[in-house]
């Protein structure tokens, strides 16, 4: 079978048993692939937190349209969950932005990208549980009319900078944009991923 995000975000966190006072807590921070409204339990953060079970507990921090960049149009900076997730004190995050940095009027702030991916990883890093950080490429986006979405900018721009980020401050990447790359029928608005990749199908 093919992993996508469910299997493949369960294959990146789970951690051997370990004796445990309290439940592992994982924070999904991202947009509106991650929030996924429509797709109730079939969002990602949902598979995962059936996929884990008992000893993990899993939160949807997703907030549709936001972007990683301060400048933005809709930055998640801004956003209550940005400071809920601070907050909860989590033990892993995995932060899924970018898709919407990519459209044409945010990525006019392009230079601001780095500095303002990095800041927000040190913003978990600092926190007091110290947490196990995720960075995940984006999903791939389709098609030759996603305006103002821009493919270009997200496979030659944006995926490879959270790469560089990963590096930079020595964080664990989850490759989305990459193993998706195949998969366009799984998009069928070209940008949102639908309910069979968030989880597994059968080759």
């Amino acid at each position: 079978y093919h992993t996508f995000l469910g299997v493949a975000l369960w294959a990146s966190v789970l951690t051997p048993p370990v004796s445990r006072a309290a439940d592992i807590k994982i924070a999904c921070i991202g947009d509106s692939i991650t929030l996924s409204s429509n797709l109730g339990a079939m969002t990602f953060p949902a598979r995962l937190d059936g996929l884990l079970g008992a000893g993990y507990v899993v939160r949807n921090y997703g907030v549709s349209a936001t972007t990683l960049l301060k400048n933005g149009d809709f930055p998640y900076w801004r956003q209550a969950q940005y400071e809920q997730s601070l907050e909860w004190n989590p033990d892993i995050v995995v932060i899924l932005l970018g898709t919407n940095d990519s459209k044409t009027f945010n990525w006019v702030h392009a230079d601001a990208f780095v500095p303002d991916f990095t800041e927000f990883v040190q913003s978990y890093q600092e926190i007091d549980s110290q947490p196990r950080i995720l960075l995940a490429t984006p999903t791939p986006l389709f098609g030759e009319d996603l305006a103002p979405f821009d493919s270009e900018v997200m496979s030659q721009q944006i995926a490879p900078a959270i790469r560089e980020v990963s590096k930079q401050l020595e964080c664990e990447v989850v490759e989305f944009h990459d193993r998706m790359l195949a998969l366009k029928a799984l998009f069928p608005d070209g940008v949102h991923p639908d309910a069979r990749g968030k989880g597994k199908r059968d080759e």
